[in-house]
């Protein structure tokens, strides 16, 4: 089974061949970071990612925001200097970078941090925010970038992780695909789709453009799915609130 994505072409070579200490940091932050694609769990992921981050960083400040099931959980890390973050601009900046599903840098000093969206393609699983103070003083304009690699490479191990859970619904042991003996090839297919298209818009909150855009397919398509499964899209967006 290969439901792995390919992440090589997020590793910078150039990066890899500076002469000085960044480069060194780099270096640690691709080994760690390809170790997170070994796992199947999510919730390892987390842990593993924590500890990813303070082998290279060492003891920052930061909160990782993974979307489970159309609502969002916080998984704080590190210092105390997130919480001078406001509760309600800490969700603003994490909910702004998996919108628009790009980088997003707030603040001044203590405060100043970096949001960087944890997905594959338009398949958006979270959020990754750390305080750069101490980041940007060890490594300049590199610390962004770093942040950067670390928030993809998570967010595809993420995404790897969904699709051994979806496989696993769908019968999967042992890394083996088990055939039902009761079922036909159309109706396995028709159930296949069902939960698959369940699963995507809980994950964008009932928005139908973004749930059609994970699928590779556009809205037309997606609504006569909805229509032919009997899936009632409204449900999904009373979730947004």
């Amino acid at each position: 089974m290969e439901a792995f994505h390919a992440t090589q072409s997020l590793i910078q070579p150039e990066r890899l061949r500076e002469p000085d200490a960044r480069s060194g940091a780099y270096r640690q932050l691709v080994d760690a970071t390809l170790k997170l694609h070994q796992v199947q769990e999510a919730e390892r992921l987390l842990p593993m990612a924590v500890e990813c981050i303070r082998s290279v960083f060492g003891h920052v400040a930061g909160v990782i925001i993974t979307r489970e099931d159309g609502a969002d959980r916080q998984y704080p890390f590190g210092g105390k200097g997130v919480e001078a973050i406001a509760p309600a601009h800490l969700q603003l900046l994490t909910q702004k970078s998996m919108t628009s599903l790009n980088a997003i840098l707030d603040g001044q000093g203590a405060t100043r941090a970096l949001a960087v969206p944890l997905a594959m393609g338009a398949r958006v699983h979270g959020s990754l925010l750390l305080l750069l103070g101490d980041l940007e003083r060890r490594y300049g304009s590199a610390a962004i970038d770093m942040v950067g690699l670390v928030g993809r490479h998570l967010g595809i191990a993420l995404d790897n992780a969904s699709h051994f859970h979806e496989l696993k619904t769908m019968g999967d042991v042992d890394g083996e695909e088990s055939l039902h003996g009761t079922l036909s090839l159309c109706e396995s297919k028709c159930n296949y789709e069902r939960r698959l298209i369940r699963a995507r818009l809980r994950e964008a909150r009932g928005n139908i453009a973004l749930a059609a855009r994970s699928l590779n397919m556009d809205r037309g398509q997606l609504s006569r799915l909805l229509k032919k499964y009997a899936v009632d899209k409204r449900q999904y967006k009373a979730a947004r609130n």
